[in-house]
């Protein structure tokens, strides 16, 4: 006695249903948690093109003030600041020979230290 089965085994439908949405759900936390990772990234590179901004600002003016500095107008006055006075016509020694070419001239500060 054989009976013949015309009954189709259907799945059950849950597990499958639940895989999909945890599937769906694992891929939507991955693109908040990497939406949120681009943007603190991206909060940082505006920080810091801020700051880079503020740094050549600053190099330029800086540049400028070394340039400003380094004029002889600007080098005189700040020498005679010091105390420093010009000197007057120079003598030249010949190493070889000993001999002095010119008139030394002493500086005319008229102080001695």
């Amino acid at each position: 006695m054989s009976r013949a089965y015309n009954q189709t085994y259907i799945a059950p439908r849950a597990p499958f249903v639940c895989l999909v949405v945890l599937l769906v759900a694992a891929g939507l936390a991955g693109l908040v948690v990497l939406n949120t990772a681009v943007n603190s990234h991206s909060f940082q590179l505006h920080d810091q093109a801020q700051q880079k901004k503020q740094l050549d600002v600053r190099e330029a003016q800086l540049s400028r003030d070394v340039a400003n500095l380094g004029t002889p107008s600007q080098l005189e006055t700040e020498a005679r600041r010091l105390g420093l006075v010009p000197t007057g016509a120079p003598a030249f020694v010949d190493l070889s020979t000993g001999r002095i070419t010119g008139t030394p001239i002493p500086a005319g500060g008229g102080q001695g230290r």
